[in-house]
């Protein structure tokens, strides 16, 4: 039987349209390591990062697992809105909005996937469980994931800080980047409920003192009970470029740090 792990990377690296990601990634932690580009793919970040509370490798591991989970969602989510089968009833955007909202995040978490797997990142898990009203209603879809992207923000700032401990700046740059990102997702699905202002913070919520931290919240929510398997990166370019304005960039304009 494959390796889940080894069979994910092949995958991810074998796509031209994501291995780019994929390489930047390796490049990534490469450069964080001290090796040669040559040598990024078998780059381990377990024993690199001294004064962390948790080691750089179960940092990206644990991110990977929720931007695995991620896309996975959000990939379910998209096919229920392709079919006509996600009620757009009680929300603040009309459908072609939160369309365009829903592909540009999807886009978004599989090149977060693909960067981190890339740097030597093992997901957790690939197989997750969320509630079934999420591919039904989208206001269910909105509220699910602004808390969601609460608490991933929070992971994200735990991690750049774990980062900034262990001296490892690029690292820091990265998790600021793409945790960034997860505020504007969390920003829109509030204007998607209406709820107003839909950025209501001027500072985010650290809620973790570690990663595992924002594990333990996912964990406790029932997400990494085995269900819907993620999906793959050929199945999310197939149906961002077979969907909607069919162009696998969904509307991204900058998809690597």
């Amino acid at each position: 039987m494959d390796n889940p792990e080894t069979t994910l990377v092949d995958e991810i690296a074998s796509i031209p349209r994501t291995r780019k990601h994929f390489l930047a990634g390796a490049a990534a932690a490469a450069a964080t390591l001290g090796l040669a580009p040559m040598a990024a793919g078998a780059a381990s970040l377990e024993n690199a990062g001294r004064g962390m509370k948790e080691s750089p490798q179960t940092i990206i591991n644990i991110a990977a697992t929720a931007e695995a989970a991620a896309v996975t969602a959000l990939y379910h989510v998209h096919v229920a809105v392709d079919r006509g089968k996600l009620g757009i009833a009680n929300i603040a955007v009309s459908e072609n909005l939160l369309v365009s909202i829903v592909r540009a995040a999807l886009r978004e978490e599989q090149d977060h996937l693909t960067f981190l797997m890339g740097a030597g990142a093992k997901p957790l898990y690939t197989s997750f469980s969320f509630p079934s009203g999420i591919f039904r209603e989208a206001q269910q879809t909105l509220e699910f994931f602004e808390e969601a992207e609460t608490i991933f923000i929070a992971a994200y700032m735990a991690a750049n800080k774990e980062f900034a401990a262990g001296k490892m700046s690029q690292l820091a740059q990265y998790t600021y980047q793409i945790g960034g990102v997860e505020s504007e997702h969390r920003t829109l699905m509030r204007a998607g409920l209406g709820q107003l202002p839909p950025n209501n913070k001027s500072f985010e919520t650290q809620r973790y003192g570690t990663v595992m931290g924002a594990a333990d919240t996912l964990q406790g929510l029932g997400i990494f009970k085995p269900h819907l398997k993620y999906p793959g990166a050929a199945a999310v370019e197939h149906l961002l470029g077979t969907t909607a304005d069919r162009k696998s960039s969904a509307g991204v304009v900058q998809r690597k740090p």
